[in-house]
């Protein structure tokens, strides 16, 4: 019985404990923590929200989002604190929260989430910058701390400490800036950026840097002494080594005669020297990190008496041969060697090219120029080993291609090259290629000029392309033919066509049109041609070029016109756009472009369908007449040829009457001893709406009608259907233009070409 009463006890305990130790799942129980941004200027409010899960919390700190986070309070109660802990402003802090139960169990651990301090709110630069200095021959490395909102860096670099240009922005805490040059001091600011890239109103403190490598002034007094040689130079404050090598030929670095240490003078006496020879001497010194760099290279001898005399018979050669210049000269007595130099400049500064074999007897060196100028100068010197008496200055230059080309590629019908003129240049030829690797054909030849450039105009035709590319290769001769240069590129741009060319306004009244079309880029002006057609008959997709004829030219993407002198009324117009140096693009022509008539008198003068040349009442004309008609064709210009009989002919022959038909409709022409007859129809259609009918019209000289009638109908676009009838009651200039008078030795025909602008 006691057994069971225990055992009843243990399972109460076991029951109870289990039911006080009873947790909800932790992620139905999480929890939100906040950082406070520039709030305060010294320290970080933290935030959270606590929940009835929860009995404590422990608030955890990194100096970065994926950091380690060490614990910055004991376990608390409270749901917020203040964080003053070596708090520096403007730097971005992480934070977390872990949640503990009432049985001190941790459970669950919030995001991190970023804070920082700042003064009221504002955005700082970055703070603590390093920048590895002195360590590195290539690249300056920076770095810094996180800037509390901040979503990237913005570097600023100056060479004079007061003008800063931006080179880069980067997200990072971090800068390698490879594009910096030994010897020379680099001074940086860094800019914060949020995440919209806007700036912080200031930048950072200025730091300042340098890549390893100094000048170390490495000086030598050339034959001061007649048993050794004595070197200085000055300590390089991030060099902890030196090692100074000598050489007996130029360029070689020849052997370490002794190591120094950052501690010891910089100063080194040679005697393991003889007085045959001529020694060169340079150091290289390294730092901690094993980062080296060479001095310049100093030479010195022995004190000797007779130093050699001038060389004589110095030449060079001047666009001899397309790679050197050929240097001679004539032994100089006592010289065992002689030493070449080369300037671009009669004054200097010079370089030491080459130095001949000691004792080898030589007295001509070919120089292999390099291509940073045309004309070189040299200098020869003997030694022995004291130089002697330096010769003659002497101007020389290989046969080299020009240097310097360029090749245009802009509106227009020619691509201009120029390139920088040749010393002795006899003339140039210029070869072209539609591809950098293809095949190249003869441009031109081009001259020399007095101008330091020479130019020349390559004009090419590229057909129907809108742009084409050319390459060129230039070769110059003198007294022989240079290597043909490097291809350059250039091209040939033609300006667009003008698109939506319309007509803006349709001027009865003035007799002018207005057409427009949209803007051409690179376009400086435009020009207007015309053509003209005889009539609707014409296809205008039938004119040429040479049937247009410029009728003005315009600034603005619009001009007004002038219509030709009727009867014609149906033109075709292009519109060519013009660059600044006056070349024309593609040309864009418009559909047919009509004048309306406005009423049935302006109707009437601008037809040209219906002309009739007549001869009315010639004495003895006959007294038979004879007749015939043009049956009903679509369209065209007929002529009529009338031959006349009987007893009283004068004439074997009579002048031609003339018809221009539009319609199905036939034309009967009738010749009497009194005139010429129409009977109509003829309609009209197409170009007008409207039709003219003649009824036993006889028409006379000066446009009066004698008999019969003439009917005009028109339709006018607002008016609707027009009509009026002339006949012997209403004679005058209307019907100049509908029938024209002549004589057969004059007859007045108009002449309708098409395209004649």
């Amino acid at each position: 019985m006691k057994f069971i009463n225990n055992l009843f006890i243990l399972m109460l305990v076991i029951l109870g404990g289990c039911q006080m130790s009873t947790l909800t799942d932790v992620t139905a129980n999480s929890f939100m923590v906040t950082a406070s941004q520039g709030e305060f200027p010294d320290s970080v409010k933290v935030e959270w929200i606590k929940t009835e899960y929860y009995a404590n919390f422990v608030v955890l700190r990194s100096s970065s989002e994926n950091g380690i986070y060490m614990p910055i309070t004991e376990k608390i109660d409270t749901i917020e604190i203040e964080d003053k802990q070596n708090i520096v402003e403007g730097v971005s802090y992480y934070y977390k929260v872990q949640g503990y139960n009432n049985i001190g169990t941790a459970m669950f651990l919030t995001e991190p989430t970023e804070g920082f301090a700042g003064s009221g709110g504002g955005f700082l630069p970055p703070k603590d910058i390093k920048i590895t200095t002195g360590e590195s021959t290539t690249s300056l490395e920076l770095s810094w701390l996180r800037v509390g909102g901040a979503k990237s860096y913005e570097i600023a670099r100056s060479e004079d400490n007061t003008n800063f240009d931006i080179i880069d922005a980067v997200p990072y805490l971090s800068y390698e800036d490879k594009n910096v040059t030994v010897g020379k001091k680099y001074y940086y600011q860094i800019t914060s950026l949020d995440k919209d890239g806007i700036p912080s109103p200031d930048r950072s403190q200025t730091v300042e840097g340098s890549l390893f490598g100094a000048d170390l002034n490495l000086s030598t007094e050339s034959g001061a002494y007649a048993d050794k040689i004595v070197l200085t130079w000055q300590p390089y404050e991030y060099a902890t080594e030196y090692q100074l090598y000598r050489s007996t030929t130029n360029g070689i670095m020849g052997e370490v005669v002794e190591t120094f240490k950052k501690s010891d003078t910089m100063e080194y006496t040679d005697i393991d020297v003889v007085s045959t020879d001529l020694y060169y001497y340079s150091i290289v010194y390294q730092n901690d990190s094993g980062a080296k760099d060479q001095s310049a290279t100093v030479r010195n001898y022995l004190k000797t008496d007779n130093a050699p005399a001038k060389p004589t018979g110095f030449t060079a050669s001047q666009g001899v041969n397309p790679k050197t210049v050929e240097l001679k000269w004539n032994a100089v007595e006592g010289a065992t060697c002689y030493e070449i130099a080369r300037s671009i400049s009669e004054t200097g500064p010079w370089e030491i090219v080459t130095k001949t074999d000691k004792d080898s007897g030589i007295t001509s060196y070919d120089d292999e120029v390099p291509n940073d100028s045309y004309t070189y100068f040299y200098t020869v010197t003997g030694f022995n080993p004291a130089p002697g008496i330096i010769s003659d200055v002497k101007e020389g230059w290989a046969n080299k291609p020009p240097v310097n080309i360029t090749a245009s590629s802009s509106f227009g019908d020619k691509v201009t090259l120029t390139w920088d003129s040749v010393p002795g240049a006899r003339s140039y030829m210029i070869n072209f290629s539609q591809t950098e690797d293809g095949t190249y054909g003869l441009a031109g030849t081009a001259y020399p000029s007095s101008s330091e450039q020479v130019s020349f105009d390559h004009i090419y035709d590229i057909g129907a392309n809108l742009e084409q590319d050319l390459f060129y290769k230039v070769s110059v001769t003198t007294s022989g033919q240079s290597l043909p240069s490097e291809p350059v590129k250039g091209a040939i741009k033609k300006m667009s066509a003008p698109q939506n060319v319309r007509v803006l306004k349709n001027n009865t009244a003035t007799k002018s049109m207005t057409i427009a079309w949209d803007r051409i880029s690179g376009a400086n002006s435009y020009n207007i041609y015309r053509a003209t057609l005889a009539h609707r008959g014409s296809d205008p997709n039938k004119l040429e070029i040479a049937h247009f004829k410029k009728v003005g030219s315009a600034q603005n993407a619009a001009y007004t016109l002038d219509f030709n002198t009727y009867p014609i009324r149906r033109y075709v117009y292009l519109v060519k756009g013009v660059d600044a140096g006056g070349a024309e693009g593609v040309l864009t022509k418009t559909e047919l472009v009509k004048r309306f008539p406005v009423d049935l008198e302006d109707f009437a003068k601008d037809v040209d369908y219906t002309i009739v040349e007549a001869q009315t009442q010639v004495p003895n004309f006959g007294y038979q007449g004879s007749g015939g008609s043009i049956s009903g064709r679509a369209q065209g210009k007929y002529d009529y040829y009338a031959g006349m009989s009987g007893s009283k002919n004068i004439w074997s022959s009579y002048s031609s009457f003339e018809t221009i038909l539009d319609g199905a409709q036939s034309v009967t022409i009738s010749i009497s001893p009194m005139g010429a007859y129409l009977n109509g129809p003829a309609n009209i259609s197409g170009l007008y709406n409207g039709k003219i009918t003649y009824t036993n019209l006889l028409a006379a000289e000066g446009g009066f009608v004698l008999r019969g009638s003439m009917t005009i109908e028109y339709k006018h676009p607002t008016k609707g259907w027009l009509k009026e009838t002339w006949d012997a009651s209403k004679a005058g200039a209307i019907l100049q233009s509908v029938v024209l008078s002549g004589s057969e030795s004059a007859p007045r025909k108009p002449t309708f070409e098409v395209g004649n602008g």
